[in-house]
């Protein structure tokens, strides 16, 4: 099994203690970087190594995320599985150019310790997934999901449509001149259903990543959520562009198409 190794460019006041937790928790060695040339020279460091390991990138705003992603994505043929941890969340430029720059992972520091902590295991845990997914695969069917996968990261759900905008910071849909203000457990639904558009997400993930409450079970986590969901599908019915895109995966969870 390939190690996995996270990048973190940490900010003057150092790693935010949750989004480690949960990158240990996930057999992650983190190893924090304080500048963008300090991560570019880590990041070819990581890539000459053989067996190459799985890296996960960690920045934050402050610390210069944005500048760090729009050089990656001029030096490498695509970006590592990346989280983007915003101290402040007073900028809404940030978000959106995270997103366009094919960002899944978005976490503020308001967010709730055990959000920030599952948000970050979840990241490494999918990315070692993904990894011995495509090795699994052969060469066809591995160059067939790539091409997938470019074509979903070129497209980002939350800056290609032009019909409506997402400001998960404020849990709001824009829609001309139109918006839909979403209740904070609907918007974090709503943020998990369209960055992993076209992909079933588990009931279990979204209890873990929705809910503040670490200690609820599965059963009751979802007995909570599906009043939400309710909510937030009339919610989206009411715009032709929105309506019908959230679909009940029968047994495994909900899409967002």
């Amino acid at each position: 099994m390939k190690t996995r190794v996270s990048i973190y460019l940490a900010a003057d006041n150092g790693p935010d203690s949750a989004v480690v937790r949960g990158l240990q928790q996930a057999a992650c060695d983190v190893s924090e970087v304080r500048s963008v040339s300090e991560a570019l020279d880590k990041i070819r460091a990581l890539e000459s190594l053989e067996p190459e390991p799985i890296v996960i990138l960690v920045a934050e705003v402050q610390a210069g995320a944005i500048p760090l992603l729009i050089l990656l994505r001029d030096i490498l043929p695509a970006l590592p599985p990346t989280l983007i941890f915003d101290r402040r969340g007073d900028d809404i430029h940030a978000v959106v150019k995270a997103l366009q720059l094919g960002v899944r992972d978005y976490l503020l520091m308001s967010d709730p310790e055990i959000n920030r902590e599952l948000g970050a295991r979840l990241l490494a845990e999918r990315a070692s997934a993904e990894d011995i997914a495509a090795s699994d695969n052969t060469t066809g069917v591995a160059k067939e999901e790539s091409d997938l996968v470019s074509e979903e990261t070129s497209t980002n759900p939350g800056s290609h449509d032009a019909q409506f905008q997402w400001d998960p910071i404020g849990h709001v849909l824009h829609l001309g001149e139109n918006y839909i203000r979403l209740s904070p457990i609907e918007g974090r639904i709503f943020d998990l259903l369209l960055t992993n558009h076209n992909h079933t997400v588990a009931m279990d993930e979204l209890v873990h990543h929705v809910l503040t409450n670490p200690n609820v079970d599965a059963e009751s986590g979802v007995k909570q959520l599906r009043p939400h969901i309710v909510r937030l599908r009339r919610k989206l019915e009411r715009y032709p562009v929105l309506s019908n895109r959230i679909l009940n995966m029968r047994g495994a969870g909900y899409m967002f198409i």
